[in-house]
């Protein structure tokens, strides 16, 4: 039994289609699969689907796994499969992440092992929405508990299912010894539990938890000198970004959202925020993503820069923002960097329960939030922080969505990627974000377990396992610079 503490709080539902955070994802990806998957280091491989090809540019067929069963024995095919992409699409579910699968139209079954996806437009992104979004569920079941009984005990095809519930201590999963991928999952069950930030790492270091994924970098030398623990650190497509208000003034003058970027002090918002484990990126793309433009340079800390672009812009004393923040701690820190340049924020906090209904009643000058890409490609967090149609951001730039909307319907790879960096390099000169850090995730785990994390920060745990010795080193580091990432079929 593995036990995880990979967040403080407990997710609000279990039910794939009323919830689109990373950390429940991370729950749910256990135990609910889709049609295919990303591997940890976000190659696209087969799960539900064995294989799949393009009939047109509209329209996708996939050839399903036989023999699947849901945990409850009901049977995986193709109307399973038509019934999940119904229930995610119907307007009356309100599931939370539609704006990233709109572009699917339905799916239309051919025969008990045979699915065709069809898409509004062409779709480059749409293996990659399948394996970061859309989950597979057991119609009967679903039809008979109903969406909010679901929501308590899920059920799905994966290597885990679920077994109880300790409300506001853990969730519990156990081995699904029926999995079709024989020979896993290589434990018996998972454990997350849910702790206060503070209490997570005196948790690992009294084995009561045996992994836990936001370690403080300050605390790394406790980890790494206990004899039981050591230290894990991966890079992970992650970032806090600044959606900017382009509607209106000051934020509608380029003079002055670039100003702002030359007055963040990244290297001083890595270490207050991140305990120095992080990279400045020079726009919403991170090495090894898709779309990552590698020409782009990091906005430089230049005050005196920044001072005279206000001075340009109209604003020699500067003037008052207001931020809507979910990032506590560098919402504090980049207030404190803009009143050097006579920028006057006020702060309001919010969390990711309020978040989208409280972007929408404030309509904030910049919305500062983290992000994880579950679709590694960078077009997913440059629609969360620009698109006109994302509920994340407060930027509305028509060029922008035509290039986004380019780029999302182009399924050559060749001119993808060509307009992909050219996007990227738009967000860049135009400042429409502020830019800020890649998150190098600091871990800390028993030096038994044997876990390899995943790059978009939302972790499979089917091949963990126990290792018999406890020699493992009191550092380890997975690669820094991940292979660029695209969809690929088998």
């Amino acid at each position: 039994m593995l036990r995880i503490c990979d967040w403080q709080l407990e997710p609000s539902s279990l039910n794939p289609t009323q919830v689109f955070d990373a950390k429940t994802d991370t729950i749910l990806h256990q135990m609910l699969e889709g049609l295919v998957q990303f591997q940890p280091d976000g190659k696209l491989e087969p799960a539900l689907a064995v294989s799949w090809e393009r009939l047109d540019p509209l329209r996708m067929r996939f050839q399903l796994r036989a023999g699947v069963r849901f945990h409850n024995g009901e049977p995986m095919d193709a109307e399973s499969v038509r019934f999940s992409f119904a229930t995610y699409l119907d307007p009356a579910t309100r599931f939370p992440g539609y704006a990233v699968i709109r572009n699917i139209a339905r799916v239309d079954v051919e025969g008990p092992g045979t699915v065709v996806v069809v898409t509004h437009s062409p779709d480059s992104l749409l293996l990659s929405r399948l394996a970061g979004v859309v989950r597979i569920l057991p119609r009967a079941y679903y039809e008979k508990v109903g969406p909010q009984d679901f929501a308590g005990t899920p059920v799905g095809t994966g290597p885990f299912r679920f077994s109880r519930r300790v409300p506001g201590k853990f969730i519990a999963l156990e081995a699904n010894r029926d999995y079709w991928r024989k020979g896993y999952p290589l434990l018996t069950g998972l454990e997350f539990h849910f702790l206060p930030f503070d209490r997570q790492l005196g948790a690992l270091l009294k084995g009561e938890v045996d992994l836990i994924t936001e370690l403080p970098g300050t605390r790394t030398i406790d980890v790494a000198r206990n004899p039981r623990t050591r230290v894990l650190k991966n890079s992970a497509f992650w970032t806090i970004y600044g959606s900017m208000n382009t509607t209106r003034k000051p934020l509608s003058d380029l003079r002055v959202r670039q100003a702002l970027n030359y007055a963040l002090d990244r290297g001083e918002l890595i270490r207050l925020e991140a305990m120095g484990n992080g990279r400045p990126v020079a726009s919403l793309s991170m090495q090894g993503e898709a779309g990552h433009n590698p020409e782009l340079a990091v906005y430089p800390y230049d005050p005196a820069r920044a001072r005279r672009l206000l001075k340009e812009a109209g604003y020699p004393k500067g003037f008052e923002l207001q931020l809507l923040s979910v990032a506590a701690r560098a919402a504090q820190v980049v207030a404190g960097q803009f009143a050097e340049i006579g920028v006057r924020v006020r702060v309001i906090q919010t969390d990711a329960a309020q978040m989208i209904g409280d972007v929408a009643r404030l309509k904030p000058d910049i919305f500062l939030t983290s992000c994880p890409d579950p679709l590694y490609d960078a077009s997913f967090i440059e629609w969360a922080a620009c698109s006109s149609e994302s509920p994340f951001s407060v930027v509305r730039d028509p060029v922008f969505d035509k290039k986004l909307g380019e780029v999302a319907t182009t399924l050559d790879p060749t001119s993808r990627d060509k307009l992909a960096r050219e996007l990227d390099a738009y967000i860049h000169d135009q400042a429409l974000c502020l830019f800020t850090f890649q998150r190098v995730r600091t871990l800390g785990l028993d030096r038994r377990v044997q876990f390899v994390p995943s790059l978009s920060d939302m972790h499979r745990f089917m091949t963990t396992s126990f290792s018999a010795s406890a020699s493992t080193a009191g550092f380890s580091t997975q690669p820094s610079v991940p292979a660029k990432h695209g969809a690929t079929s088998p």
